[in-house]
């Protein structure tokens, strides 16, 4: 009996020691409390934004968005017009299109709260690379956006090519605009390539060494993403976003060595 009186007592204290102290949970409730305001200003960033889009810049983006089809048409004198079909859809095209511009204008106030919220947890020498990260994500899916919106006329032009002749084309506008909208989000999303690497190598997941050994296999995988994340799935967009892709890959191997 005794025995058995000795062996329950460390058991009983191990039970109580696995309870959090004090302190450490008022550093838990702490930084959920700072969780939950940055995400409520994130929300607000977004409501704001999405106001904005929806009564000033709505129309103008929408017309630059189509000023590229329109282009195509006047240069190869072809008649297009577009269409709604549903009374309900100029009101949910609006929608989905302000909604866009809004998480394009607030990404980096949205970026500005998740720097802000790890920075506190990171070392000096760790918060160097994130401080160059964030603006390089913010460039980088600016860039891929410009270039999507720059390969719109050709591509337009190779589609219509067989277009026959003396046929008008009724083109529903509500595809049109989230087709174009869906293009240049995904080129800003392929563009991200280089900070994805990054990440992966501070976090140790990947080595510069190991890129240079598989950067042929790197390329067939960059060439089937570009496949899968163009919505149009041409030949000629899939090659003009799996080209500078490989070029980002190539140059990420450098970002890569220095963040390790």
């Amino acid at each position: 009996m005794p025995d058995t009186l000795e062996q329950e007592k460390p058991l009983k204290t191990s039970k109580k020691s696995r309870r959090p102290r004090p302190d450490e949970e008022m550093e838990l409730m702490d930084h959920l409390d700072e969780l939950r305001g940055r995400l409520l200003r994130s929300v607000a960033y977004v409501v704001v934004a999405l106001i904005l889009a929806w009564y000033w810049l709505y129309d103008s983006v929408s017309k630059a968005l189509t000023a590229p089809m329109l282009q195509v048409a006047k240069e190869h004198h072809l008649k297009i017009t577009f269409n709604y079909f549903h009374l309900t859809e100029p009101f949910f095209l609006q929608l989905q299109v302000s909604l866009f511009i809004a998480l394009a204008l607030a990404s980096p106030f949205l970026l500005w709260e998740v720097w802000g919220f790890i920075a506190p947890g990171l070392h000096p020498h760790e918060r160097r690379p994130f401080k160059i990260v964030f603006p390089m994500a913010i460039g980088l899916f600016a860039l891929g956006c410009w270039l999507s919106y720059a390969i719109l006329p050709p591509a337009f032009a190779w589609f219509l090519s067989y277009l026959p002749a003396n046929v008008e084309l009724r083109q529903r506008y509500p595809e049109y605009l989230i087709f174009v909208v869906k293009m240049c989000g995904a080129f800003g999303l392929g563009f991200e390539l280089p900070v994805v690497l990054m990440f992966a190598g501070k976090i140790g997941l990947l080595r510069d060494t190991v890129m240079r050994k598989y950067w042929r296999q790197s390329v067939v995988l960059i060439m089937l993403a570009a496949a899968i994340l163009t919505p149009s799935n041409d030949p000629l967009s899939m090659m003009l976003m799996a080209t500078p892709m490989a070029g980002l890959y190539m140059g990420s191997i450098f970002l890569v060595k220095w963040v390790q």
